[in-house]
């Protein structure tokens, strides 16, 4: 009888952790991700507005760009930070977070629509399949990696 109720709790206990191991590695998108452009791109996304190089080589360096996605649960919140030859820009926009389907869309509605993945510490969107009437601004995030800050 000893033996047996030895056997009945390992059981219990192995099935017990089986349970709390399935049941926390449900993982979320919850979080904050920074962007930085660093020079390149932001002389790569010029040159796609078609500044010459001349222009290029003056400004880049007096541009930088940061961009801050912030998930929680339904909601989200995209900052864009850009300060441009002695002028600062933030803007704040809301949207909402479907994270069973891994898409961001406007909080206020409307057709933009816009995939993610998370890997790791890394979001990035899918902005080749983004459902949106306003493309350039989509063009911003093609190659940007967001990185989870802790």
């Amino acid at each position: 009888m000893k033996y047996f109720k030895r056997l009945v709790f390992a059981a219990l206990l192995a099935v017990g952790a089986v349970f709390l191991v399935a049941c926390g590695s449900t993982t979320s998108d919850n979080g904050k991700y920074v962007y930085k452009a660093e020079k390149d791109q932001i002389k790569s996304i010029l040159k796609e507005q078609g500044a010459t190089e001349e222009q290029l080589e003056q400004v880049a360096d007096q541009i930088s760009l940061s961009m801050t996605i912030e998930i929680k649960d339904e909601k989200a919140k995209m900052t864009v930070e850009m300060k441009a030859l002695g002028d600062n820009r933030k803007k704040s926009y809301d949207l909402k977070a479907d994270q069973k389907s891994k898409t961001l869309s406007s909080a206020e509605g409307g057709k933009d629509k816009v995939k993610y993945k998370v890997d790791g510490d890394v979001l990035t969107l899918d902005v080749k399949e983004a459902d949106s009437t306003d493309s350039e601004v989509f063009a911003f995030f093609k190659d940007a990696k967001f990185k989870r800050q802790k």
